[in-house]
């Protein structure tokens, strides 16, 4: 039993290696959740099971093993998350503003600058 919980352990942190490399996962698709449940069932597993002849102590580092990793994607996630229309917007208007109060001809290129 302990071999194969030590070979499902191995399975979850390789799919966690193998999301950061594939493109576009972290746009929170099927697979980002389900690594996600994965990380939070494999961590609380280890706290409240645990895996035999190991101490208590190894077990609450290897849940915070998968802790880590669900925190690493979840970060990766947002970091990634494409910035809301409204945002660029806004941005574009500060800097057409900022060309207007210096006094730049070419105020209105800044504002229509992508």
């Amino acid at each position: 039993m302990s071999n194969l919980l030590l070979v499902g352990m191995v399975v979850v942190l390789f799919i966690n290696y193998a999301l950061v490399r594939i493109t576009g996962a972290e746009r929170r698709g099927v697979a980002y959740w389900f690594v996600q449940a994965m990380n939070v069932a494999a961590a609380g597993y280890f706290v409240v099971v645990g895996l035999p002849d190991l101490p208590r102590i190894a077990d609450f580092f290897l849940a915070l093993l998968f802790v880590y990793h669900g925190v690493q994607n979840e970060l990766r996630a947002r970091s990634t998350d494409p910035s809301m229309p409204e945002d660029a917007q806004s941005a574009r208007r500060r800097a057409y503003d900022a060309a207007i109060e210096a006094g730049r001809a070419d105020a209105r290129d800044e504002m229509n600058r992508p």
